[in-house]
This record gives C-alpha cells, structure tokens and sequence, in this order.
C-alpha cells in the first residue's frame, strides 16, 4: 500500500481515508434503523387503534424523510471539510 503519485489521499494513512466515510456509515445505519422502527411502530398503532396501513405508511414516510434531511446535512458537512483542505 504504498504511495502512487499525487492523487486523492497521496501520504495519507488508509485509517484516515476510511475516517471520511464513517459518517455516511452512520447515517445508512440510521436510516435502517429508522425505517424499521417507522415501520414497526406504525404496525403497532394500526393494530392498537384499527388505523392500518395508515400510520405504518407515515413512520415510512417520516423515517425517510429525515433520513434524507440527515445525509443532505452529512453531506454539506464532508464538502465543507473537503474544501477547508
């Protein structure tokens, strides 16, 4: 794993490549983790109040959107720490 020229990342540790992407890690494991609760959750409600599929389909829906929010954020913050390079 040697150095090859002057591309992205040239003298850097590979630990320190693999840290960029750790957050965008966290946010797809958030947002599996969401989407399961949105869905359990909303299963849960429609079962208990008789509402089904309507609230299973907005813990979807919430849990989507958030998540969307979450990587728009997650992004912006890697792009910013990119151009302060």
């Amino acid at each position: 794993m040697g150095d090859r020229g002057g591309g992205r990342g040239a003298g850097r540790s590979p630990w320190a490549e693999l840290g960029r992407y750790a957050g965008l890690f966290a946010w797809g494991f958030n947002t599996a983790a969401a989407l399961v609760l949105g869905i359990w959750g909303g299963n849960y409600l429609d079962r208990r109040w008789g509402t089904a599929p309507w609230l299973a389909v907005t813990g979807v829906v919430l849990a989507v959107t958030l998540s969307l929010y979450s990587l728009v954020r997650e992004i912006s913050r890697v792009e910013s720490r990119e151009r302060r390079r």
